[in-house]
Formats: structure tokens, sequence, C-alpha cells
């Protein structure tokens, strides 16, 4: 019952304000997407939009999965969230030559990050717990010397990029109006 979930206070709800960094990272690995399909699950009619499972499409050819939302354990009593804050966010990739799924139990990283992959070749996957409570250091870090500089780094984001998400962000909660129909994304400009 945070703010963000809030899409009055937050600019459209934990979509807009954790998914959009899932996908400006979605959108420097992989490139565009050209196509979502989504469904989003909303709580009693106060506008909290509190799960999305999504599928993108991207140029490349590859599909990835993408999972955000409050994660309720059923039979444990009211109120009883798997993890902290009681969120979950997932992203996997999957391709013909292995796969890699990221999990993360706080959209701040206050708890470790799960990552699982397997490649081929390897005999099974592989999971490793990675730290990354200095994510948001980082990241304003570099916004404020790419404010010093007047120049955007290597990993930073443009007015584009944000453009595109906030466009690919709109498409998904069409599909998740329309029962995951698949939205082909064709930018305005």
């Amino acid at each position: 019952m945070s703010w963000h979930g809030d899409s009055k206070l937050s600019g459209g709800g934990f979509l807009t304000h954790s998914g959009s960094h899932h996908l400006d990272l979605l959108r420097y690995l992989f490139g565009d997407i050209k196509s979502v399909s989504c469904k989003c699950r909303y709580d009693s009619g106060d506008g909290r939009d509190y799960y999305l499972n999504g599928k993108l499409f991207m140029e490349n050819g590859a599909e990835i999965d993408m999972r955000l939302g409050r994660v309720d354990v059923p039979n444990l009593g009211p109120g009883f969230t798997l993890f902290r804050g009681g969120w979950n966010e997932t992203i996997e990739v999957i391709a013909h030559r292995g796969y890699i799924k990221v999990e993360n139990p706080s959209w701040q990283g206050y708890e470790a990050m799960k990552v699982s992959h397997w490649f081929k070749g390897m005999p099974g996957p592989t999971e490793t717990y990675y730290e990354c409570n200095e994510q948001w250091i980082n990241e304003f870090a570099d916004y404020v010397e790419s404010c010093k500089t007047h120049k955007l780094g290597p990993s930073g984001s443009s007015a584009e990029d944000g453009y595109r998400v906030d466009f690919t962000i709109e498409k998904m909660k069409e599909s998740g109006s329309k029962n995951g129909e698949i939205i082909e994304i064709n930018y305005l400009y």
C-alpha cells in the first residue's frame, strides 16, 4: 500500500515506477521491443496495479518473460507475503543456446538477487546470489556526473530511450486491458 502502487501519486503505478528500469535495461541488452502481451491484475477498484505477467518480443527475435508485483502465499494467513515488502521482480530470457533468469525479491536491492543461468554445453543450471545494495548510489553518481559534464555516459539513457520505455508501458497496459492481446509497438516519431 505504498505510494509506488498508487497511479495518482506515482504517475502510473508500479509498472511505471519500477518496471521502467527493467525495460530500460532490456532495451539496452536486446534492442527495441517490437510487441508485448501482458496480463495485469488490479486491486479492488482503487487503481493500484499490483501484478504484471508480460511477454516482450524483441527486435532480434528474443522472447522475454517479465513479472512484477505483489506475491501472496495462500493458506498462510491474511497479510502474509513471501518477501519483505511483498514484491517480486523476475526477468527470464530463453534462447536457443541457453537461458538466464534474474529474480529480485526487493526492487530497491535490499535482498540478494538470484541469478540462474544455463548455456549449451553446461551439465546443468547454476545459481548465484548477488548483493546489489549500491545500485541506487551508482545510478545517482552516474546521473550527477552526466549533469557536470553535460555528456551522457556510455551506459546512460537518452530522452529517446525514456520515450520508448514510456510508450512501451502504455502498450503493456493496453494489452493488459485486452486480456493479453499482442500489441505491436510502432513508435510515433
